[in-house]
């Protein structure tokens, strides 16, 4: 009885569900529609190589939108695009900013470890590209 009623009210519901797969899972057992996010887009984005000699790290933060479940990452490549190393980490606790931050952060410590000293690092978060340029950001 319960399901049958939640199906009727859920199908009947005209909001967009999130992304998230808990929730698509939940959804999906009491056989309820999905409706999609309608702001969702796609953008291209072209990976530039670095110049010869050099290395590019890619790095990204990711978050559930609490600050308890934020995770950041990055990809070390060189002018080939061949793949160097690459890392992640879970950041229990942290603000997506500063999962991104961390990233950056990380991304520094293993290159000076691997003696890269050419190193471009590419992030899309302003908040680091501001706070690289204004070090009193960052305690």
């Amino acid at each position: 009885m319960v399901k049958a009623h939640a199906r009727i009210v859920g199908n009947s519901s005209k909001r967009a569900s999130n992304g998230s797969i808990t929730n698509f899972t939940l959804l999906k057992q009491f056989d309820i529609s999905i409706h999609p996010s309608s702001n969702a887009r796609t953008l291209e984005v072209i990976w530039s190589p670095p110049l010869m000699g050099r290395i590019k790290c890619n790095v990204d933060g990711a978050s559930t939108g609490s600050s308890s479940n934020v995770a950041c990452g990055g990809i070390f490549r060189d002018h080939h695009a061949t793949h160097i190393m690459s890392f992640s980490s879970y950041l229990h606790g942290e603000t997506p900013e500063s999962g991104e931050l961390i990233a950056v952060i990380q991304a520094l410590e293993l290159a000076k470890g691997k003696n890269f000293d050419k190193l471009w690092i590419e992030t899309d978060c302003s908040f680091v590209v501001h706070a690289c340029n204004n070090h009193a950001m960052v305690p």
